[in-house]
This record gives structure tokens, C-alpha cells and sequence, in this order.
């Protein structure tokens, strides 16, 4: 005894083209199968889990499954040894020794049970069968239009959504309408109506049949549009004597068209009147005289009725009633099929007689002339032929068209609750004597119809991606040039306008919840709104005037208009009024229209009128001509005003009232300006108003720099810049030290001086002053002069120094001290020290840079004994450095 239980493993592989596109593989979902309601767009759970396999349309898929094995005795079962029997659902299948790998490709739409059973070398097969339900997603998008146009200050929502709802992208929802035909080859003579109870049953009614066992169990016709398409190919020699019905394996009925002749054999004693108040001739063909098809002889066919010897008993011999061409002659209420007349099947028309598909009472044209020329197969006999006989029938459908189609008597409504497997019967009854005719075949159509029971599903939309093409734009800052596309919710997003009008094309992305992606394009045309810019709060100032100018820079002028209050203008310009002490508000409505959209945009700007000042001002003298420094002040004299700038030429400015600036050389434009708090404001502007010229800056030397009594004399070296022939040079020399008013003028570059003396000490310092004067023409035609003076001090010193070699320190004043002549008065050496010695070498007296005689060696004041000492002098000056020693003698 052993056990085999299959396993498709949780795990496949995705393929495309035969390819697989995913880096791994992908697990089964473990879902809830739900119920999608059209009119509520949405989902109701069921009961049932499954395990889901989710592709896009057209995409492949390998499966992988093993054995679950249990062994008894010595038998041994095992993948490698038992045969796998793989079933996909989509009308393939396959089957191999080991093959725990199958793959397969789901081309339609629809929901597909895949199953695995397992038979080992025995011959025995799994007891139960494995299966796993995939589900194919389509293309969502159904229609999808370039975005209507839209101004470049707005913005505009793109989303996606089903039918009516307002959607940019409109999605088609997933519509199981497989259909599934069937057509049944079943030539049957329709006797005529006067015998037709001897060929067939008391209603005289025969009757061709289609079976159907596709379908899974227990799947019924849920609505009438489940029934799309039901044709027959048929003639008959006059259309009233004959009805049709469809019939359902449960018995139900729905009713394709009433014959108007011999009804009380089918609806006894009711009228035409009252079938056509009950609505029963609707849907019918009208014109009970015209045939359908091409009966045999056209309207010669009673001559090949019955045409066998013996006349009236060869009613039901078909050898006897030879058969013509049949046409199709198709049935609908689906809105995807189109009438005679070009209205789609679930139209119906009002007609005084409720005929549909005529043009009107007593003018039905919906019919086609025909010709017979030979006798069809097999009744041709050696040179007979038709007698070219012609007659008018109903116009033929155009099944895989779908166009041509009549609406049935009825709706299928009558068959909803039927089951789709079983037989199907088409019941035709001639209900008139002397006419016949022939069935040549008949089919039934079902839309709408899933593969597996209760597998209807939608896929939903994970999330919308939109942005622009890239050839159209360029990617900056984080942005594409012209357009924003933002997303605000996974399927919803804002495009706006930034910064330029134009086409743009947009890729549009669509992720959905399987993980499939689906592409397409649309486009925007985007129109400048205007950007009419008159200013901000304007300013006009006494009677001036302002321009206000609306145009847009980014549109012709041509697609512009204008229209501005308080005034009314129509223009892209205007002047403003000049109305003193008054305010007005200007406002610019502008309307820029292109590509049938209209964008406007509003701008105002209030003009207030003000006292203009007037500026002016008063330097103090005229023409403003000088030297450097040249200082000016400029005293303000303006009216009106509030606020001043000075712009002074050299690059400084000013805001006081009456500023004082002060002119290096050179030639200077000057510009005043005045506002008032009003803000209005007035200048003035001069070309080169001020002139300064320089002044020679004066500079000398002297040689030798310190001139001693003995030597009184120095050369003077003049170092004026510039050095010029223009130039003139005044040198004034102190001859007395102690008046200092007491000069000597010289007027040589460079003169040589000489102090005279008279015996009298003449060290000590003289003013020299160097005054350099330079003339200029000005541009008034006045005469400039400039001129730079400079002094120094030269000191003349007395370097001849006289030491004491005896000193009386009695108090009688007179060489009371060790005094060292000429060191203090002669300033020959201001850096020096004097050191005395006793004796034995000790020193007795210390002292540097001697200034006075009270600095000098005081013997009294030290008590210093009578006797003889030594000094040492040293002396730092700027005729040089000397050093002396000697001996003093001290008495007392």
C-alpha cells in the first residue's frame, strides 16, 4: 500500500519572453478571494483562501513541485520515478517522468486553476490534486488624452480612475469576456407550415441543437449581456411565416422574432394590434413579403417546392424542396454590437410600428436585391439551369464584425439562471402555408464568461509615477525646466508651471499591485499668464507725468488685451494724471489667450502727486579754484526738501545738511541731490566744478649738520617735490639766538649762511624756515598760488671745553666748584659723566649728563679735605666722543 500527495511549491519564476526577469524567485500569495462590484468599485470578501500566482498579461511562468511519498513493503516511490501530470488552466497541459519543473505562458485575461497529480511506475495515481489559482493583470489604462491646456500660474490635478470619475487616466476594469462560441453545421429543412405538422411535431416546429462542457460546473448565465451574440445562416421563401426562439437546457426561452402570419398557432386569438401593443412585434424584421437569404428560383421558388413527381407528397421530401443560400442573420442587446441602422444594440427606437432597423412606415429599405444564375450543388442537372429568378431579402449581419445586427423580440433576460453546459436549441416554427425554407447553421456567443467559478478579481494600482520627458526639458535645482509634477497620494499628483509656457510631454508610469508596469505618454500645452508689472506705490511730483507699461514680455502683443480703471483705457500703455495732492489707484487687467485658453492676470499700482524740491546751495566763494588741502563748505539753501546727498567727486559722500569737505588735487564733477519725505527728489549736476591744484611740499638739509662757534657757517640743500623751474623759494634765517624775529631773507636754491659773532658766546639754536610757492592759471582765468612752508631748528655748538686744575671752595663765590666751561652753554656734549678720585683711587663724586653748574663737584658740600684729586671726563656729542683726565688741586 503506498500514498502520493503532489506539492506545488510556494516559490515560481516569472518569465518573459521566455526569459526569467526577476533575480529570484517570487512566492504565492496566500489570499482571500474577494467579489468586485462594478457599481461601487470595490470588494467583497469571500470565504475561500487560495494561493495566488499573480503575472501580467503575456508573461510566463515555471513552476516547481514534488512528491510527498509514503512506502510500505518494498515498493519505493519518488520524484525521479513518477510521472508528472501538469494542467495549467489555459487549455495547455504537459506531463513527464520527473518533470518537478513546467513552465507555460497565460496570453488571456482570466483567472486559471493549475494543478499537479502524480502517477508512480505502477500505474497509480495521486489520490488528491494540487492547485494553485493564477491571476493575470492586464493594461489598466483605457484612454488617456494630452491634458488640456493650462496657464502657467495654475496648476492641475492628474489622477487616475474608472469611467465617470473624473479621471485623467481612465482605467478599464478587468471584464472577463472571454467568449466562448459555438457553432453547430446542422442544414435542416423548414417544411412548409400546411405540412410541417407531418414532418415534425404538433407545434411544426424543428429544432437544432449545441452542446456545451467547457464551462465549470454550475456556471450560469448571470445577466442577459452574458448571452452577446446568437446568428443563424438561413433562407426562406417569405420571412412572416416564420419564428425563432431560443432554447436554454433548463427549458427557458427567449424570443429572436414573431412571423406575423398563422400566430394563433402560436399565440391563439391574439391580434397583430395586440401583439403590437404588447410590444411582441418588437425587435421583429418588418416586411413579413421579403425572404431571408437567397431561396432557391428567387421569386420563381414555388416552382422548386415539392418538384419531385407525385406534387404534394414530397412536403417533407428535402430531394424534393431543393435548398438556396443561406445568410447570417444575427440577434443582440450587447452594447458592443451595432444595428442596420448604426445605433449599438442596447438602443432602442420608437417607430409608429415598433419595427426596428427601418427607416420609416411604407419605406423599409433594409433589404438587398439578389440573382440566382446556377443551381447549387447537388441538384444540378445536365443543362438545367435557374430561370435567373431575383428577389429582395432581409440585409444580411455581419457576425465577426459585429455590425448589421437586429435586436431580438426580447431580452435575454429570460435565460439568466441558465446553466452554460448542457444543450442549447434553436427552435424554428413555420407558422404559414405554401412558403419553405432551410437552416444551414446557427451559433451562440458568451462574453463575460471566467475561466474558473467565482475568480473574478480586479488588480488594483499600487502607485502613479509622472514626469516630463527629459528631451523636452532639462533637470535643475530639483526640478525639470517648465514643469513640477508632485505626487500628493500614490495615484494622484499636481502638475504646476514654473518658468516657461510650451509643450511638454509626460511619461506616465503604473504600478500595480501584481508588480506589473505599465507605460504610456500624454502632454501638456502650457500659456503664459501675463506678468504685467506697473510698479509698486508710484510717486508723480507736481506736474510730471508717469508711463505705465503692461505689456508681458513672453507673448506677441497680438494676443494681448487690456483693460485699465479708474479710467477705462484699452491700451498696453497709459500716462498717468497729474492731479496735485491727490492718490489714485491704477489697475491692469491683462488677458493673454492662446491655444483657446484664457490667462489673466491683474496688477495695480497707486500714483500719489507731490511737491517737487528744488535744490540749491552756497559755497562762499566763486570760482571753486585752489590749493590742497581745499576746504569748502557748501551751505544748503534748497526748498522743499527733507533728505540731501552730497556726492562730492573724490568718492566721498555726505548726508548732512551743509556738509564742509576738504579737496585733495585734482578736477572734480560734483552732484547734489535732494528728496523730500513725499518722495519726491530733484539734483544737480556740475562738470568739473572745483579745481585744486597741488602745492609744493618743502623739504632742505644742511651741511655740516651741527655748526660749531668756531665754524659758524652751513650750506643749505633744498629738497622741495616737486623740483620745477615754476617754483619759487623765500629762506628766512635767525642771526640772533635770543630775538627771535631777527631773520636774514635769502632767495637762492640752495644759499650758504654764515652767524657772525662779536665775541659773545653765539652757541645755541636758530630758526631756518624754507617757504616754496608755486603759481597756477586756473579755468576761471585767475591766478592760483600755491605754496608749503617749513622750518628746523640748527643748533650751533661750543665743543672747546676748559677744566679747572685748582679749586677754593671759601664760599666767596667764585671758584667755589670743579665747573667744566663751555659743557653746558656750548651744548657740544649733552652725553657725559664725571668721575672724581681721591688719592689712594676711591671715588669721592659720580655724575651723568651734567646740565647746570649746579650738577658740577661741590668740595664744600662734601666737606672734602684740602689735598690733590684726580678726575675723569667723558663726552658724547655730535661733533664726536672725548674722554679727559686730570688732577685738581683743592684749597682751603
Amino acid at each position: 500500500m503506498r500514498n502520493k500527495t503532489p506539492v506545488i511549491d510556494s516559490f515560481y519564476y516569472k518569465t518573459r519572453n521566455g526569459v526569467i526577469y526577476d533575480t529570484g524567485y517570487t512566492r504565492m500569495a496566500l489570499q482571500v478571494d474577494t467579489n468586485w462590484n462594478a457599481d461601487s468599485s470595490s470588494y467583497t470578501l469571500d470565504s475561500s483562501w487560495f494561493r495566488g500566482v499573480h503575472l501580467c498579461l503575456g508573461d510566463g511562468v515555471i513552476f516547481h513541485g514534488h512528491g510527498e511519498y509514503t512506502h510500505y513493503y518494498s515498493y519505493t516511490a519518488d520524484d525521479y520515478t513518477s510521472q508528472f501530470e501538469w494542467d495549467f488552466g489555459n487549455g495547455k497541459d504537459t506531463l513527464g517522468l520527473g518533470m518537478n519543473l513546467a513552465s507555460t505562458k497565460y496570453d488571456d485575461l482570466d483567472c486559471f486553476d493549475a494543478s499537479l497529480r502524480i502517477m508512480d511506475t505502477r500505474g497509480c495515481y495521486s489520490t488528491v490534486l494540487e492547485s494553485v489559482r493564477v491571476r493575470v493583470a492586464q493594461n489598466p489604462i483605457k484612454t488617456i488624452y494630452d491634458l488640456n491646456p493650462m496657464c502657467t500660474t495654475d496648476s492641475c490635478i492628474v489622477n487616475i480612475g474608472y469611467e465617470g470619475a473624473n479621471a485623467t487616466i481612465t482605467m478599464q476594469k478587468i471584464s472577463f469576456n472571454k467568449q466562448k462560441t459555438r457553432t453547430l453545421d446542422c442544414r435542416t429543412f423548414i417544411p412548409d407550415g400546411r405540412y410541417a405538422g407531418a414532418c415534425a411535431d404538433a407545434e411544426k416546429c424543428f429544432y437544432a441543437t449545441i452542446t456545451f462542457d467547457d464551462f465549470p460546473a454550475g456556471k450560469m448565465v448571470e445577466s442577459a449581456e452574458d448571452v452577446c451574440s446568437i446568428c443563424l445562416n438561413m433562407e426562406h421563401e417569405y420571412l412572416g411565416d416564420v419564428h425563432a426562439r431560443i432554447v436554454c437546457p433548463t427549458g427557458q426561452q427567449s424570443i429572436l422574432w414573431y412571423g406575423t402570419k398563422g400566430q394563433d398557432t402560436f399565440l391563439p386569438n391574439v391580434s397583430n394590434d395586440s401583439l403590437a401593443k404588447l410590444g411582441i412585434l418588437e425587435g421583429m424584421f418588418g416586411g413579413g413579403g421579403t425572404y431571408l437569404g437567397q431561396p432557391y428560383g428567387g421569386v420563381s421558388h414555388h416552382t422548386y417546392d415539392e418538384a419531385c413527381s407525385g406534387g404534394n407528397d414530397n412536403y417533407c421530401d428535402t430531394i424534393c424542396n431543393m435548398y438556396g443560400i443561406g445568410w447570417d442573420y444575427c440577434f443582440s442587446r450587447n452594447a458592443n454590437y451595432m444595428l442596420q441602422t448604426g445605433e449599438f444594440c442596447n438602443t432602442k427606437t420608437t417607430h409608429p410600428q415598433n419595427y426596428i432597423c427601418k427607416s420609416g412606415a411604407g419605406n423599409d429599405t433594409n433589404w438587398s436585391g439578389f440573382n440566382f444564375i446556377t443551381i447549387p450543388s447537388p441538384y444540378v442537372q445536365a443543362g438545367q439551369m435557374a430561370s435567373g429568378a431575383s428577389g429582395n431579402s432581409r440585409k444580411p449581419s455581419d457576425h465577426e464584425g459585429k455590425k448589421g445586427y437586429y435586436l431580438p423580440a426580447k431580452d435575454f433576460d429570460g435565460l439568466i439562471g441558465c446553466p452554460l453546459n448542457g444543450d442549447w436549441t434553436m427552435k424554428l416554427c413555420d407558422n404559414f402555408g405554401s412558403d419553405n425554407g432551410w437552416i444551414f447553421s446557427w451559433s451562440i456567443d458568451f462574453c463575460g464568461i471566467s475561466s474558473g467559478v467565482g475568480c473574478e478579481y480586479q488588480v488594483g494600482i499600487d502607485s502613479v509615477l509622472w514626469w516630463p520627458d527629459s528631451s523636452y526639458g532639462d533637470f535643475d535645482q530639483g526640478h525639470w525646466r517648465g514643469l513640477n509634477i508632485n505626487a500628493t497620494n500614490p495615484t494622484r499628483s499636481v502638475i504646476t508651471s514654473h518658468d516657461t509656457a510650451g509643450y511638454f510631454p509626460i511619461n506616465v508610469r503604473i504600478y500595480d499591485d501584481f508588480g506589473c508596469v505599465w507605460d504610456t505618454t500624454t502632454g501638456i500645452q502650457t500659456v503664459w499668464s501675463p506678468t504685467p508689472n506697473i510698479g509698486d506705490t508710484l510717486l508723480m511730483c507736481d506736474v510730471e507725468t508717469i508711463i505705465l507699461d503692461a505689456k508681458d514680455r513672453h507673448t506677441p502683443i497680438t494676443n494681448q488685451t487690456f483693460k485699465w480703471e479708474p479710467f477705462g483705457q484699452d491700451s498696453d500703455t497709459i500716462h498717468t494724471r497729474a492731479m496735485m495732492g491727490e492718490s489714485t489707484l491704477y489697475t491692469v487687467e491683462v488677458e493673454n489667450i492662446e491655444y483657446s485658453t484664457s490667462c489673466r492676470t491683474r496688477d495695480s499700482v497707486r500714483v500719489n502727486v507731490n511737491r517737487q524740491p528744488m535744490p540749491n546751495f552756497d559755497p562762499g566763494v566763486y570760482p571753486l579754484e585752489g590749493c590742497e588741502p581745499y576746504t569748502i563748505h557748501f551751505e544748503n539753501t534748497s526748498q522743499f526738501g527733507d533728505k540731501y546727498v552730497w556726492v562730492f567727486g573724490d568718492g566721498d559722500t555726505s548726508r548732512a545738511k551743509s556738509p564742509t569737505h576738504t579737496y585733495g588735487t585734482g578736477q572734480y564733477d560734483f552732484k547734489y541731490f535732494v528728496a523730500n519725505n513725499s518722495g519726491c527728489n530733484d539734483s544737480l549736476v556740475y562738470h568739473k566744478l572745483i579745481t585744486v591744484y597741488p602745492s609744493p611740499v618743502a623739504r632742505f638739509s644742511w651741511e655740516p649738520m651741527n655748526p660749531t662757534v668756531m665754524h659758524p657757517s652751513v650750506t643749505f640743500q633744498n629738497l622741495t617735490i616737486p623740483q620745477s623751474d615754476k617754483n619759487k623759494y623765500y629762506w628766512e634765517i635767525q642771526y640772533d639766538k635770543d630775538n627771535l624775529v631777527s631773520y636774514h631773507t635769502l632767495r637762492d636754491v640752495n644759499p650758504t649762511f654764515e652767524w657772525e659773532t662779536d665775541g659773545t658766546d653765539i652757541s645755541g639754536n636758530y630758526t631756518a624756515r624754507l617757504i616754496a610757492m608755486t603759481s597756477n592759471m586756473g579755468p576761471s582765468g585767475n591766478v592760483v598760488e600755491c605754496r608749503d612752508t617749513v622750518e628746523s631748528k640748527i643748533l650751533l655748538v661750543n665743543d672747546f671745553l676748559q677744566f679747572p686744575n685748582v679749586v677754593t671752595p671759601n664760599g666767596d663765590g667764585i671758584n667755589d666748584k670743579f665747573i667744566i666751561r663751555n659743557l653746558v652753554n656750548g651744548l657740544g656734549y649733552p652725553n657725559n659723566s664725571l668721575v672724581i678720585y681721591d688719592r689712594w683711587g676711591k671715588r669721592i663724586f659720580y655724575k651723568e649728563n651734567i646740565a647746570s653748574d649746579d650738577d658740577f663737584w661741590d668740595p664744600a658740600a662734601d666737606n672734602t679735605p684740602a689735598g690733590t684729586y684726580f678726575w675723569r671726563f667723558t663726552g658724547k656729542g655730535y661733533l664726536g666722543d672725548i674722554q679727559r683726565n686730570g688732577v685738581v688741586e683743592i684749597i682751603k
